[in-house]
């Protein structure tokens, strides 16, 4: 499985489609940042595939977002969040 970033840059129309959209993928989805609109989830598709299924797309109405592959990464965050991209 990969794992990817999936940013929100908007505003919800519907709060919590998009985590909830999330789960269905992936049951440990990280979402420690989800009030900043930020979540972690790990998916055996590709970055368009996920960026369709939870509404970034090019179709009437879509959500405003951004999914991001980790093929590696670095920064300052949550020790949970290196365990999850650890583990996972």
């Amino acid at each position: 499985m990969k794992k990817y970033a999936v940013i929100l840059l908007g505003v919800e129309d519907e709060p919590g489609r998009v985590v909830s959209v999330l789960r269905t993928i992936d049951a440990a989805v990280y979402e420690t940042y989800a009030q900043r609109g930020v979540y972690f989830v790990r998916y055996s598709g590709t970055t368009r595939q996920l960026a369709d299924q939870v509404g970034f797309s090019d179709n009437h109405g879509a959500q405003l977002g951004i999914v991001i592959p980790m093929e590696g990464y670095a920064g300052y965050a949550s020790r949970d969040v290196w365990s999850w991209a650890k583990d996972s």
